[in-house]
């Protein structure tokens, strides 16, 4: 496996992805064109989310499809990179702010208290809507690590594809050919996670094709769950890990919490064996 990325850097060159400026640029024909364009009506563009939450310390990592949009709220957006150079703009003055924002999201910061009870800062200087998704990502950490488990601190949480939209039919097929090839694994290497859930159709899929060699993922595993572990896939370093499948968690497919979905003996057996080895790894 080649050397590790800086988490700055790989933060820096997802943020300043080039395929979005050339997407915004007129490049209709590029399979990520439809997902970027879907943000014609929040201008200035969101810039993709490399992750939310301490990557490198999070004992869980979530993911999923790709971030939704809102477009009241107070997030990077704009032309921020000349190539690999930190340029900003009137919102976002230094490059440290914007890395406060994705690794700070949760607890905040000296730079401002970015989310409050799981609702993000807005715009006007008020707090949003409560995030529904991050509250169900919340319990499902809670139902492996205990009822302290706090997001940002305890999970972390990023994307197979990193550019926002409305809606998951928004492009995030034709781009899921293209974004996890360019950062998903970079990412899954500097997460510091005991355990990786890939939650939805769209995150499942990616990493049953990617990692087919690796690990056996029954192809209903986004629908029914699945659990295996411990594993070292060489490609992601030498870390033992355990990997879990579910349906996504605000989806509308029956339920996508573990309890639920491993509750018959032998199911349960493998919610178990991952919970000993969260303790056993961690001297919890």
């Amino acid at each position: 496996m080649a050397q590790l990325p800086n988490i700055k850097s790989h933060m820096r060159e997802i943020i300043g992805c080039p395929i979005v400026q050339q997407c915004l640029n007129g490049d209709n024909s590029h399979p990520c064109a439809v997902l970027v364009n879907s943000q014609e009506k929040s201008k200035p563009f969101h810039v993709p989310t490399p992750w939310v939450g301490n990557l490198k310390d999070a004992r869980v990592l979530m993911v999923s499809s790709n971030p939704s949009i809102d477009i009241g709220e107070l997030y990077p957006a704009g032309h921020l990179y000349n190539g690999d150079h930190f340029v900003g703009n009137e919102e976002w003055l230094t490059e440290d702010e914007v890395f406060d924002y994705f690794n700070n999201l949760f607890k905040g910061s000296h730079y401002k208290k970015w989310v409050s009870d799981r609702r993000v800062l807005g715009k006007d200087g008020k707090y949003r809507q409560k995030n529904r998704y991050w509250g169900a990502v919340q319990k499902l950490t809670r139902e492996l690590l205990g009822s302290d488990a706090k997001l940002g601190e305890d999970v972390a949480i990023t994307e197979i594809v990193r550019c926002k939209s409305k809606r998951e039919r928004d492009g995030v097929d034709q781009a899921a050919t293209v974004c996890p090839e360019r950062y998903l694994e970079k990412t899954l290497q500097l997460s510091g996670a005991d355990v990786i859930i890939f939650a939805g159709k769209f995150a499942v899929q990616t990493f049953r094709k990617r990692y087919r060699d690796d690990i056996s993922v029954p192809p209903n595993a986004h629908r029914e769950g699945h659990i295996s572990g411990p594993h070292r896939i060489k490609s992601l370093g030498t870390r033992e890990r355990y990997f879990a499948f579910l349906p996504h968690p605000t989806g509308t497919h029956g339920p996508s919490n573990f309890t639920a979905l491993f509750k018959d003996e032998a199911r349960y057996k493998q919610l178990e064996n991952l919970r000993n080895f969260l303790k056993n790894d961690r001297g919890l």
